[in-house]
C-alpha cells in the first residue's frame, strides 16, 4: 500500500498532532502475499515484529478515524446549536416588539376611552344645564306660571289654562308661539324659546286677512288658526293641516255643518267637534297634532282648545284658508 496514498485518507490524524507516518512506512514494508510462506520461513523474528507493528498501527488508524468522526459530530453539534441559539434570540426579538406594540395599542386605547368618557361626561353636564334651564310637560312652579301669564297676553292661552303647571295647553300655546316665531315646533320651552317669548319685539297676533267678519283663519305655512272677533285676534291655534297629496284647500269658505261626534268612514276616525267648511274637510279635534303637516286634508286642533273653537264657530262663518 502507498504511504502517501493512506496519508491522504487520514488527515485528521495530523489536526490532532498524531503523526502516522512510523506506522505508514511499517505497513509499506510488509511482504507481499506473494511467495509469503518462503519469506515467513527465512526471517521468523522479523515476520513477528511486522505483524506486532502492523497490529498496532492498524489500532492507531482506527483511533484517528474515530478521533476524526468524534470531531466531525461534535461540530455539526456545535453548528445546530449556534443556529437554534440564534433562532431564539430572533424570537424573543420578534416577542419583544410584539408586546412593546400591544402595549402602545393599549396605552392608545385607554387614552381613547379616556378622551371619550370626558366627552361624555361634558354632554352629560351641558344637558343637565339645558334641562334645568328648560321648561317642559310636568314641570310647574313661578317659571311655568311666568310663561304661561306671557302666552295668555299673546293669545296663545286662555287664563283659565293657567295653573303654574305645565300641561297639554301649555304644550299647544308653546308649540303654537314656536310656529309663529320661525323656532323648533316641539312644545318644550328651551332657551330660544324662552328667550323669544319674553323679547320685547313679540307684539300681539294681527288678522292674517282683510275679513271684517268674526271668522276663522288658517295659515298653512305656519300651521296656525286664529280666531278673529270684531276685528282682532283672540286666539292663536297650533293646527295640523293635509299633508303632501292630502292637502287642505286655500281659499274662503264657510262653515256649513257641525257635528261634535262626527266619524269618518273613509279613514275609520272620530272627528269630535268638527265644524265643516268644504266637502269633507273640517277643523276638529285631534290627539295628535304635530307641528307639521300630517292629515288627511282636516285641520286638526289640539284637545285643549278644539270645544273653543266649536263654540266659537257658526253656521255660515267664514273660514279663510291661506297658503
Amino acid at each position: 500500500m502507498n504511504p502517501n496514498g493512506l496519508k491522504a485518507l487520514f488527515p485528521t490524524s495530523y489536526a490532532t498532532g498524531i503523526q502516522p507516518e512510523p506506522c505508514l512506512a511499517a505497513l509499506a514494508q510488509q511482504p507481499n502475499h506473494t511467495n509469503t510462506q518462503t519469506k515467513m520461513s527465512q526471517h521468523p523474528s522479523r515476520n513477528g515484529r511486522t505483524r506486532a507493528l502492523a497490529v498496532l498501527c492498524t489500532a492507531l488508524i482506527a483511533g484517528v478515524v474515530a478521533l476524526g468522526v468524534s470531531m466531525a459530530t461534535a461540530s455539526a453539534g456545535s453548528s445546530q446549536e449556534s443556529a437554534s441559539a440564534a433562532a431564539a434570540k430572533q424570537a424573543a426579538i420578534v416577542a419583544k416588539r410584539t408586546r412593546a406594540r400591544q402595549e402602545a395599542q393599549r396605552q392608545a386605547k385607554i387614552r381613547s376611552d379616556a378622551a371619550l368618557a370626558r366627552e361624555e361626561a361634558a354632554a352629560r353636564a351641558q344637558q343637565a344645564r339645558v334641562s334645568a334651564f328648560n321648561l317642559e310637560p310636568g314641570d310647574q312652579g313661578t317659571r311655568v306660571g311666568a310663561l304661561q301669564e306671557r302666552l295668555i297676553e299673546l293669545k296663545m292661552l286662555r287664563r283659565d289654562q293657567a295653573d303654574g303647571n305645565y300641561n297639554d295647553a301649555t304644550v299647544a300655546a308653546v308649540m303654537a308661539f314656536q310656529k309663529s316665531a320661525d323656532l323648533d315646533r316641539d312644545g318644550i320651552s328651551g332657551p330660544k324659546t324662552l328667550d323669544a317669548v319674553n323679547g320685547a319685539t313679540v307684539k300681539e297676533p294681527t288678522p292674517f286677512t282683510k275679513q271684517k267678519a268674526d271668522h276663522v283663519e288658517i295659515s298653512i305655512s305656519k300651521q296656525l288658526a286664529q280666531i278673529v272677533k270684531g276685528g282682532k285676534v283672540i286666539r292663536v291655534i297650533s293646527i295640523s293641516s293635509g299633508k303632501d297629496g292630502l292637502d287642505t284647500p286655500t281659499g274662503t269658505f264657510a262653515v256649513y255643518s257641525k257635528n261634535s261626534r262626527a266619524y269618518s268612514k273613509i279613514y275609520h276616525s272620530p272627528m269630535p267637534m268638527a265644524s265643516f267648511f268644504s266637502g269633507d274637510f273640517a277643523m276638529h279635534q285631534s290627539d295628535s297634532v304635530p307641528g307639521y303637516r300630517a292629515s288627511h286634508g282636516c285641520v286638526r286642533i289640539p284637545a285643549a282648545f278644539a270645544d273653543e273653537l266649536f263654540a266659537f264657530t257658526t253656521i255660515g262663518m267664514p273660514v279663510v284658508v291661506v297658503a
